[in-house]
């Protein structure tokens, strides 16, 4: 009784202190987007991955100018696996470059964003007790911003996603081509 009140309280004080560490990062990150000509950008993503059926997420990123067309920034996000019984949560950096095309309706955008996924599952098969946690994530990918209304972008990317997990010291990874489809906002 003691273990399972004990599990409740730190699942619950894990999720508050994620919920919390993301409204800081989305804080800072929107505030010096706003200084400079940064972008906020909301994606939706599948991950094509074997042996498991397809995952399913949904990012948000703020992102800061450094440079022209060149950006820095945080992405949150929260990713499904039919096969997991828990949502996997990525923490990334996001490093990105939008060069504008000769034709200036659309912009090449390519995407590198590695950092740390979250993930927390405890279960009980026979006497032995396994606890699985998250480990190294990363998306890598190139596509396209089309230009829309005012300062808005509709964004697609094709790349590589990996999503890493630590099992009993034991780490592996679910890896696939991830494509995310969304918009931007700038």
């Amino acid at each position: 009784m003691k273990n399972c009140l004990l599990t409740k309280i730190s699942k619950t004080v894990f999720i508050r202190k994620y919920l919390l560490l993301l409204l800081l990062i989305g804080m800072a990150t929107f505030a010096s987007a706003q200084q400079r000509n940064g972008y906020l950008g909301l994606e939706a993503g599948v991950y094509i991955v074997e042996p498991y059926d397809p995952g399913v997420g949904v990012h948000f990123s703020g992102n800061a100018e450094v440079a022209n067309d060149m950006f820095l920034g945080a992405e949150i996000g929260v990713v499904k696996f039919h096969r997991l019984d828990k949502p996997y949560l990525p923490l990334l950096a996001r490093f990105s470059m939008m060069p504008a095309l000769r034709s200036g309706k659309a912009r090449l955008l390519v995407v590198l964003a590695p950092g740390y996924g979250f993930y927390d599952d405890s279960y009980r098969r026979g006497g032995l007790y396994y606890k699985s946690k998250g480990g190294f994530a990363f998306y890598g990918g190139m596509g396209a911003a089309f230009k829309g209304k005012r300062n808005g972008y509709l964004t697609v990317t094709i790349g590589y996603s990996t999503f890493g997990f630590t099992n009993a010291g034991h780490k592996s990874n679910i890896d696939g081509v991830g494509i995310r489809f969304g918009g931007l906002f700038r």
